[in-house]
């Protein structure tokens, strides 16, 4: 498809930004987010990647069952992240707060790295982090 710049903004197109070309790699992207097959593969580059990394832990994919609109993982029993949080933080404990900031330190040393040492990074933002505490690890599910 041919997407045309119908607006009337002229002062924001600086020559060598195409909407058209911007909107089919958007496109493009989006549509690679929907082969789970894909998601299946990039959970094991990650794993791969941190398998030196005793915080953190991903589900293993099970390539066998999964298709192009359906993934299956191993179970990885964790609290919701966003659970995790709902507790005010003058509500917890010093030992509490400071098992916060260390699950904090651990989550951006793993981003960090994805970034900057790895080149690969996952983006798909959903609820799906969960936090382990009990084990001391951080549990990204995919």
């Amino acid at each position: 498809k041919k997407y045309k710049n119908k607006s009337k903004i002229t002062f924001f197109n600086p020559g060598w930004l195409s909407l058209h070309e911007s909107i089919l790699e958007f496109e493009k992207l989006l549509k690679m987010q929907l082969d789970l097959r894909l998601e299946a593969a990039n959970l094991i580059k990650f794993q791969e990647k941190s398998k030196f990394n005793k915080f953190i832990k991903y589900p293993k994919p099970v390539k066998e069952m999964t298709k192009e609109l359906i993934l299956v993982e191993d179970y990885i029993h964790g609290q919701a992240l966003c659970d995790y949080l709902k507790t005010p933080l003058s509500s917890l404990s010093k030992s509490e707060i400071n098992e916060r900031k260390r699950l904090a330190k651990i989550g951006l040393n793993t981003f960090l790295r994805m970034v900057f040492i790895d080149n690969f990074i996952h983006c798909d933002l959903h609820p799906g982090l969960r936090s382990n505490v009990y084990l001391n690890q951080i549990i990204y599910i995919f």
